[in-house]
């Protein structure tokens, strides 16, 4: 039987996961293909690549840090459908390899994050309090606790959400 305290944190989570994931399909709607190409500067990224990259972020802490077990990307054969390698997920990459993102139709990568979000979605519902208070440990941030992974998602993805934002600014203009 779930506490209080756990359907309330479950319910502050998925408010702000439904958050992200209607505005971010908000901020790509009605977008040409060069839009979501388009970087502002060479170092830069674009929305497609941004849109993968939180899919990916997404996958893997999900998938493979909270459920131990593959990521979509892979059990899925989403990064051949991409024509890309399994590994990664966009950290670190170079400007070169940012550019070089395929050009993919918009539907490819929605019908992926969709993917990717239903199991966060249902991950996040089956999860115990005792699944949260499970530790884990990753070379970028140390050891940690799993319900830390959840607030991490949410401030990365809104991050990423504010960049897509002003890249279709910098595109469409405001309101647009």
């Amino acid at each position: 039987m779930e506490t209080s305290t756990m359907n309330e944190f479950k319910t502050a989570i998925r408010s702000a996961i439904d958050e992200y994931y209607s505005d971010l399909k908000k901020a790509i709607s009605e977008l040409e293909p060069y839009e979501l190409k388009w970087q502002p500067s060479l170092e830069s990224n674009s929305i497609s690549w941004l849109l993968w990259h939180m899919a990916r972020v997404e996958d893997s802490w999900v998938n493979r840090t909270i459920k131990n077990g593959q990521q979509l990307w892979i059990s899925e054969k989403w990064h051949e459908k991409f024509n890309m390698q399994p590994e990664g997920s966009g950290y670190g990459q170079s400007p070169e390899e940012i550019q070089s993102f395929p050009n993919l139709p918009l539907q490819v990568l929605i019908d992926y994050y969709d993917q990717v979000h239903d199991s966060v979605i249902e991950c996040l519902e089956n999860s115990t309090e005792q699944d949260l208070n499970k530790d884990f440990s990753t070379g970028n941030y140390g050891p940690r606790k799993v319900s830390w992974i959840w607030g991490h998602i949410i401030v990365e993805e809104s991050q990423h959400l504010g960049q897509i934002a002003y890249i279709r600014g910098l595109i469409r203009g405001i309101n647009h």
